[in-house]
């Protein structure tokens, strides 16, 4: 999402006084020249003409600005940051150029820089809306998003049509407090203000994406990608939006775009290129894997049918899957890497590749429509002799009927407020009789696990020692009835192992578990309770009570 527009013009006048000697006449003819190049944006010229006028005088602060400003859009950051520095150097309150300055160190990742150069240019120039715009930026990038919306609220307070600040504020409300209604209010103020901003018109899709409103995402997609085709963040809601419509072979070809814009898809050089679907019968393909726990194991579905390709696949993974890995798929070799280092020396030790591919990409070519998803069973493979271990272990209380639990998923910046609820909301679920419940909560919940028997005499048996090594998390959950849980990581480690899964999915549900209806297509032993828009969840666990009930009774 773009957060920079056009430049500014410095807070003082640029052009130099009419009454210098002829050097300076000439200096500020060629930045006259420049500055005109610069509004047409004809990069290449303005710069020559800067750079003229620099030889002619050298402390021509406007000119290291603008030049500055040319490098900055070419890429060439440290040349940037060296022409405004220079800027600064020779006019110490030019605010635009501290501004710009921070801007350039914002861009390099250079944090407290970009903060004390942004405070200088607000200092210089208190209502600098641009500055508080930038230090939003800042503060969003440090994910401190209480101080971000209090800049853009400051930037619109003093320039109430910056159509710009209205796009992000939309976007980090929503993103903040899921407050759909006001950050639609932003989105269409921006859209008013500016009708071809295309970061807006993607806003907007961001927010019907999110309300479920899929098709109407989709159609704001295509408006800001007529405006700018090159828009990777457009593209990707795009796709989450088609590949929750069920649209899968559109989808995929935009998933492709999370390469490029996912902070958990980091960009890995391999000594192989990548695989485009070519026959893979006697050749040799490395499989890395991408994003979390949950999307290792649900893109592992497609390992079969890679498999069955008649080639070598070599699959890397996680540390946590690697002996569940091993044991499902004993034709492939099996891997352990770090997806966000650039070390790959573990290569050194395998045979030479033929190609490369994300795992996130397999379904590009083996998941294009309903019908290619499998249509029964699971495809991890429990080990044998834990699996009984736990079934004694569980067969000593007595209980008919065995359930596992998880109650909170994700984390801050994937959205677990809304994919979470408190343990003791359940109670409906957990009242029924002849039952043992489990938990299958990874983290710290011995407390709510507590609170839940003394406040209710509901005990839920809790085994640190099968949360912490998934290798037995997954013979745990072999060894139970049934799973009841929310939208994680343990959803996706029973439905790949074939167990019955009962998943508790908010209103703005991930793209995987499509936009409606009850099934999720990746696991066929897999049951969704959609919670309304606009809805507690009171009546999805009413819901679940009563059909885990009869299904107690039956069992």
């Amino acid at each position: 999402m773009r957060w920079f527009g056009s430049a500014p013009a410095p807070n003082r006048a640029a052009v130099p006084d009419a009454t210098l000697a002829s050097t300076h006449e000439q200096a500020a003819a060629a930045y006259i020249q420049g500055m005109e190049h610069f509004q047409r944006g004809q990069l290449e010229p303005a710069a020559r003409a800067f750079r003229h006028a620099l030889e002619l005088k050298h402390d021509l602060a406007e000119a290291h600005f603008y030049l500055g400003l040319i490098m900055r859009k070419q890429s060439q950051l440290e040349d940037a940051g060296d022409c405004l520095l220079l800027a600064v150097t020779f006019k110490p309150d030019l605010a635009a150029a501290w501004f710009y300055l921070g801007v350039v160190d914002l861009d390099c990742k250079r944090y407290a820089e970009a903060r004390r150069n942004f405070e200088t240019a607000l200092r210089l120039q208190p209502d600098y809306a641009e500055a508080h715009h930038g230090y939003a930026k800042l503060c969003e990038e440090q994910k401190q998003f209480g101080d971000a919306l209090a800049h853009l609220h400051a930037a619109l307070q003093l320039k109430p049509d910056f159509a710009l600040a209205h796009c992000n504020l939309a976007r980090l409300t929503l993103r903040d407090s899921l407050d759909v209604d006001q950050a639609l209010v932003h989105a269409k103020k921006a859209l008013e203000l500016q009708p071809r901003l295309a970061e807006a018109h993607s806003c907007l899709a961001q927010i019907l994406q999110f309300q479920g409103r899929c098709q109407e995402a989709v159609a704001a997609c295509e408006t800001a990608l007529r405006i700018d085709p090159t828009a990777s963040h457009t593209r990707m809601i795009r796709a989450l939006s088609r590949l929750m419509l069920g649209d899968f072979e559109a989808g995929w070809r935009d998933y492709e775009e999370r390469k490029k814009i996912y902070p958990l898809f980091a960009v890995r050089k391999f000594p192989s290129p990548e695989w485009d679907g070519s026959p893979l019968a006697g050749r040799r393909i490395l499989i890395y894997h991408e994003q979390g726990l949950g999307d290792e194991i649900m893109f592992a579905s497609c390992l079969p049918d890679m498999l069955g390709q008649g080639g070598h696949c070599i699959v890397e993974c996680s540390a946590k899957l690697e002996p569940l890995f091993r044991r499902s798929f004993p034709a492939a070799t099996i891997v352990v890497g770090d997806q966000t280092s650039p070390d790959m020396s573990y290569l050194q030790a395998l045979p030479r590749c033929d190609w490369q591919v994300a795992a996130g990409s397999l379904p590009r070519y083996f998941r294009r429509h309903r019908e290619d998803f499998p249509r029964a069973g699971g495809y991890l493979v429990a080990a044998a002799q834990r699996i009984e271990h736990w079934r004694a272990r569980l067969q000593q209380s007595g209980a008919r009927t065995k359930v596992g639990l998880s109650w909170r998923g994700g984390a801050l910046h994937t959205n677990q407020p809304n994919r979470s609820i408190e343990l003791q909301r359940l109670l409906p679920v957990l009242k029924t009789p002849d039952c043992e419940f489990v938990s299958l909560q990874y983290g710290d919940c011995r407390s709510e696990i507590d609170e839940l028997y003394e406040r209710h005499g509901i005990r839920a048996q809790h085994w640190p020692e099968a949360i912490e090594n998934y290798d037995e998390t997954a013979a745990l959950v072999s060894a139970l009835d049934l799973i009841i849980t929310v939208d994680t990581s343990a959803a996706h480690l029973s439905g790949a192992l074939g167990k019955p899964t009962w998943v508790l999915v908010p209103a703005n549900a991930e793209w995987r578990y499509l936009a409606s209806g009850e099934r999720m297509p990746w696991y066929p032993s897999m049951r969704l309770f959609r919670r309304a828009h606009g809805a507690g969840w009171e009546p999805v666990i009413d819901r679940v009570a009563v059909e885990f009930a009869s299904a107690a009774q039956r069992s």
